[in-house]
């Protein structure tokens, strides 16, 4: 008697288990269908960025769509990664983690036998560079221009913002005012990417509240704490576009033969290089930057850490009044 590959009951020669429903040509489902009915679980329980990022992976893997899962070679999927060999590796490590999660899903849900391939491929994807820092220089100079009543006044105070909380750009335009504490100095994030960076706590230092407090009140009626020019949610794209990068044109941080060496992001490392730089705990800096499996559950046990936060992040603050605003008033002439 044959055995349901699914439910492992005695099913004779049905094509279909007559008990569970599944079917018993396993061996001939074909690369696309197990990456279809993967994906239709998987990226319920993930955040966007993760979910487009598999969806570009699959995109190179998809001329491989109608072969049997069960008669792909390794070298079929090393075809698949060379077509990334002048793209960055991080591109390959994503389609490294597809593959090896849909061979993973093909032998536990549907029992085929098939080798996870990840342990064999060969990435050479030119490798990324280290994101570049705001120097303490470069600080002083958004602080400078953030005073000013000049065009990307506004935006320099965002990055500021950005700079001394570790927020990803789409985390800060998505707070909203209910999210904020004015009289404790701190700020709530739902996240954006990762199940470790969901539901966060970010206290706030003294130097970038007067920001906070003008975003605050500058348009009553609005939900969110920064919003566009216009009162609606800050679109990213265009932010990075048309204030961003024109603001670091600017100040002379990027320059025109290299346009993009300072990106939103690296607001997000120059927090965890400051934090890490005024002797900030190094859980302290995981659970506030959300880069690891811990999550805050509850929003009441993220409270009953503030105290604990705000002691840490308070070290930054005086590396900001020791250490940037003694090199902002330096020979350069700038003042805060």
């Amino acid at each position: 008697m044959r055995i349901c590959k699914k439910c492992f009951r005695e099913i004779g020669e049905y094509p279909f288990c007559p008990y569970c429903g599944a079917s018993q040509k396993s061996n001939l489902l074909t690369l696309e269908q197990i990456y279809t009915e993967w994906s239709m679980l998987y990226f319920r329980k993930v955040g966007r960025k993760s979910r487009e990022g598999y969806e570009n992976a699959w995109r190179t893997l998809r001329f491989l769509g109608q072969s049997a899962m069960s008669d792909i070679k390794i070298s079929d999927y090393q075809l698949a990664m060379d077509t990334l060999q002048n793209k960055s590796r991080s591109l390959q490590n994503k389609l490294l983690l597809l593959i090896g999660q849909l061979c993973k899903y093909a032998v536990t849900v549907h029992r085929l036998d098939v080798i996870n391939p990840s342990p064999y491929l060969i990435l050479d994807g030119v490798q990324s560079k280290s994101r570049e820092i705001f120097s303490d220089e470069e600080i002083s100079r958004l602080f400078l221009y953030a005073q000013s009543n000049e065009r990307f006044s506004c935006t320099a105070r965002e990055v500021l913002i950005l700079i001394f909380t570790g927020l990803r750009p789409e985390e800060l335009f998505g707070v909203e005012k209910n999210d904020v504490s004015l009289q404790y100095h701190f700020l709530f994030t739902w996240g954006s990417k990762t199940d470790a960076g969901k539901e966060r706590i970010i206290p706030l230092i003294s130097q970038i509240m007067p920001y906070v407090f003008s975003f605050y009140f500058s348009r009553s009626q609005e939900n969110y704490l920064i919003t566009s020019p216009r009162g609606y949610r800050v679109h990213i794209d265009n932010w990075r576009k048309r204030r961003f990068y024109p603001l670091m044109q600017e100040l002379g941080i990027n320059h025109a033969d290299d346009p993009r060496r300072i990106v939103p992001y690296c607001c997000r490392h120059t927090y965890a290089s400051l934090a890490d730089r005024a002797g900030v705990d190094k859980d302290t800096i995981i659970k506030i930057v959300g880069h690891t499996s811990y999550k805050f559950t509850k929003r009441v046990y993220i409270h009953e850490k503030l105290p604990q936060l705000a002691a840490e992040v308070q070290k930054i603050d005086q590396l900001v009044q020791n250490e940037l605003i003694t090199k902002g008033n330096g020979k350069d002439g700038l003042s805060w």
